[in-house]
């Protein structure tokens, strides 16, 4: 008797121990179907955007003006009446056309010029331009006045060399 006790106990041990081997691998498994998911809804969504990527234009957007600078909605307005179309660029393109009005010397022999893309209209009075001539760069501040026939003049305000 002491020995079909122990075969019974031996059996049923052998089968708690395959029970729990497959409740083991079933868990693996269930986590396993788990991750796929997971990483299928990953996939998906990085395809979406790359899509969404591929969609924008290839130009970068431009920042933005802080507020409080530029034309006032009266200053662009006299500036059209007195014969400039679009302001803005008008005073810019003038400015950059009169490197002469820069109030620093060269230096090294080297005559400056103004960076476009560094000049901007702070308000209806004052312009702001960056500067340089291959060895220093500067900054200065103009103040300019349009006569009635859409003459344009300038004068320094203030102008700073970097260091």
């Amino acid at each position: 008797m002491r020995k079909d006790n122990r075969d019974i106990r031996d059996r049923l041990m052998w089968r708690l121990v395959a029970l729990m081997l497959i409740v083991l691998v079933a868990w693996l498994v269930i986590l396993l179907f788990q991750q796929v998911g997971e990483r299928e809804a990953a996939e998906e969504e990085l395809a979406s955007l790359q899509a969404e990527l591929e969609a924008r234009p290839d130009t970068p957007e431009t920042p933005a003006r802080p507020v409080g600078l530029g034309l006032s909605t009266f200053g662009l307005r006299q500036l059209e009446q007195a014969g400039l179309d679009d302001p803005e660029t008008a005073l810019i393109e003038d400015l950059k056309a009169r490197p002469e009005l820069v109030p620093e010397e060269g230096v090294l022999g080297g005559t400056h010029y103004f960076v476009a893309e560094e000049m901007a209209v702070l308000n209806d009075h004052w312009v702001y331009a960056v500067f340089e001539d291959g060895h220093v760069r500067g900054a200065a501040i103009f103040a300019f006045e349009v006569d009635a026939d859409g003459t344009i003049e300038w004068e320094p305000v203030l102008s700073r060399i970097d260091d």
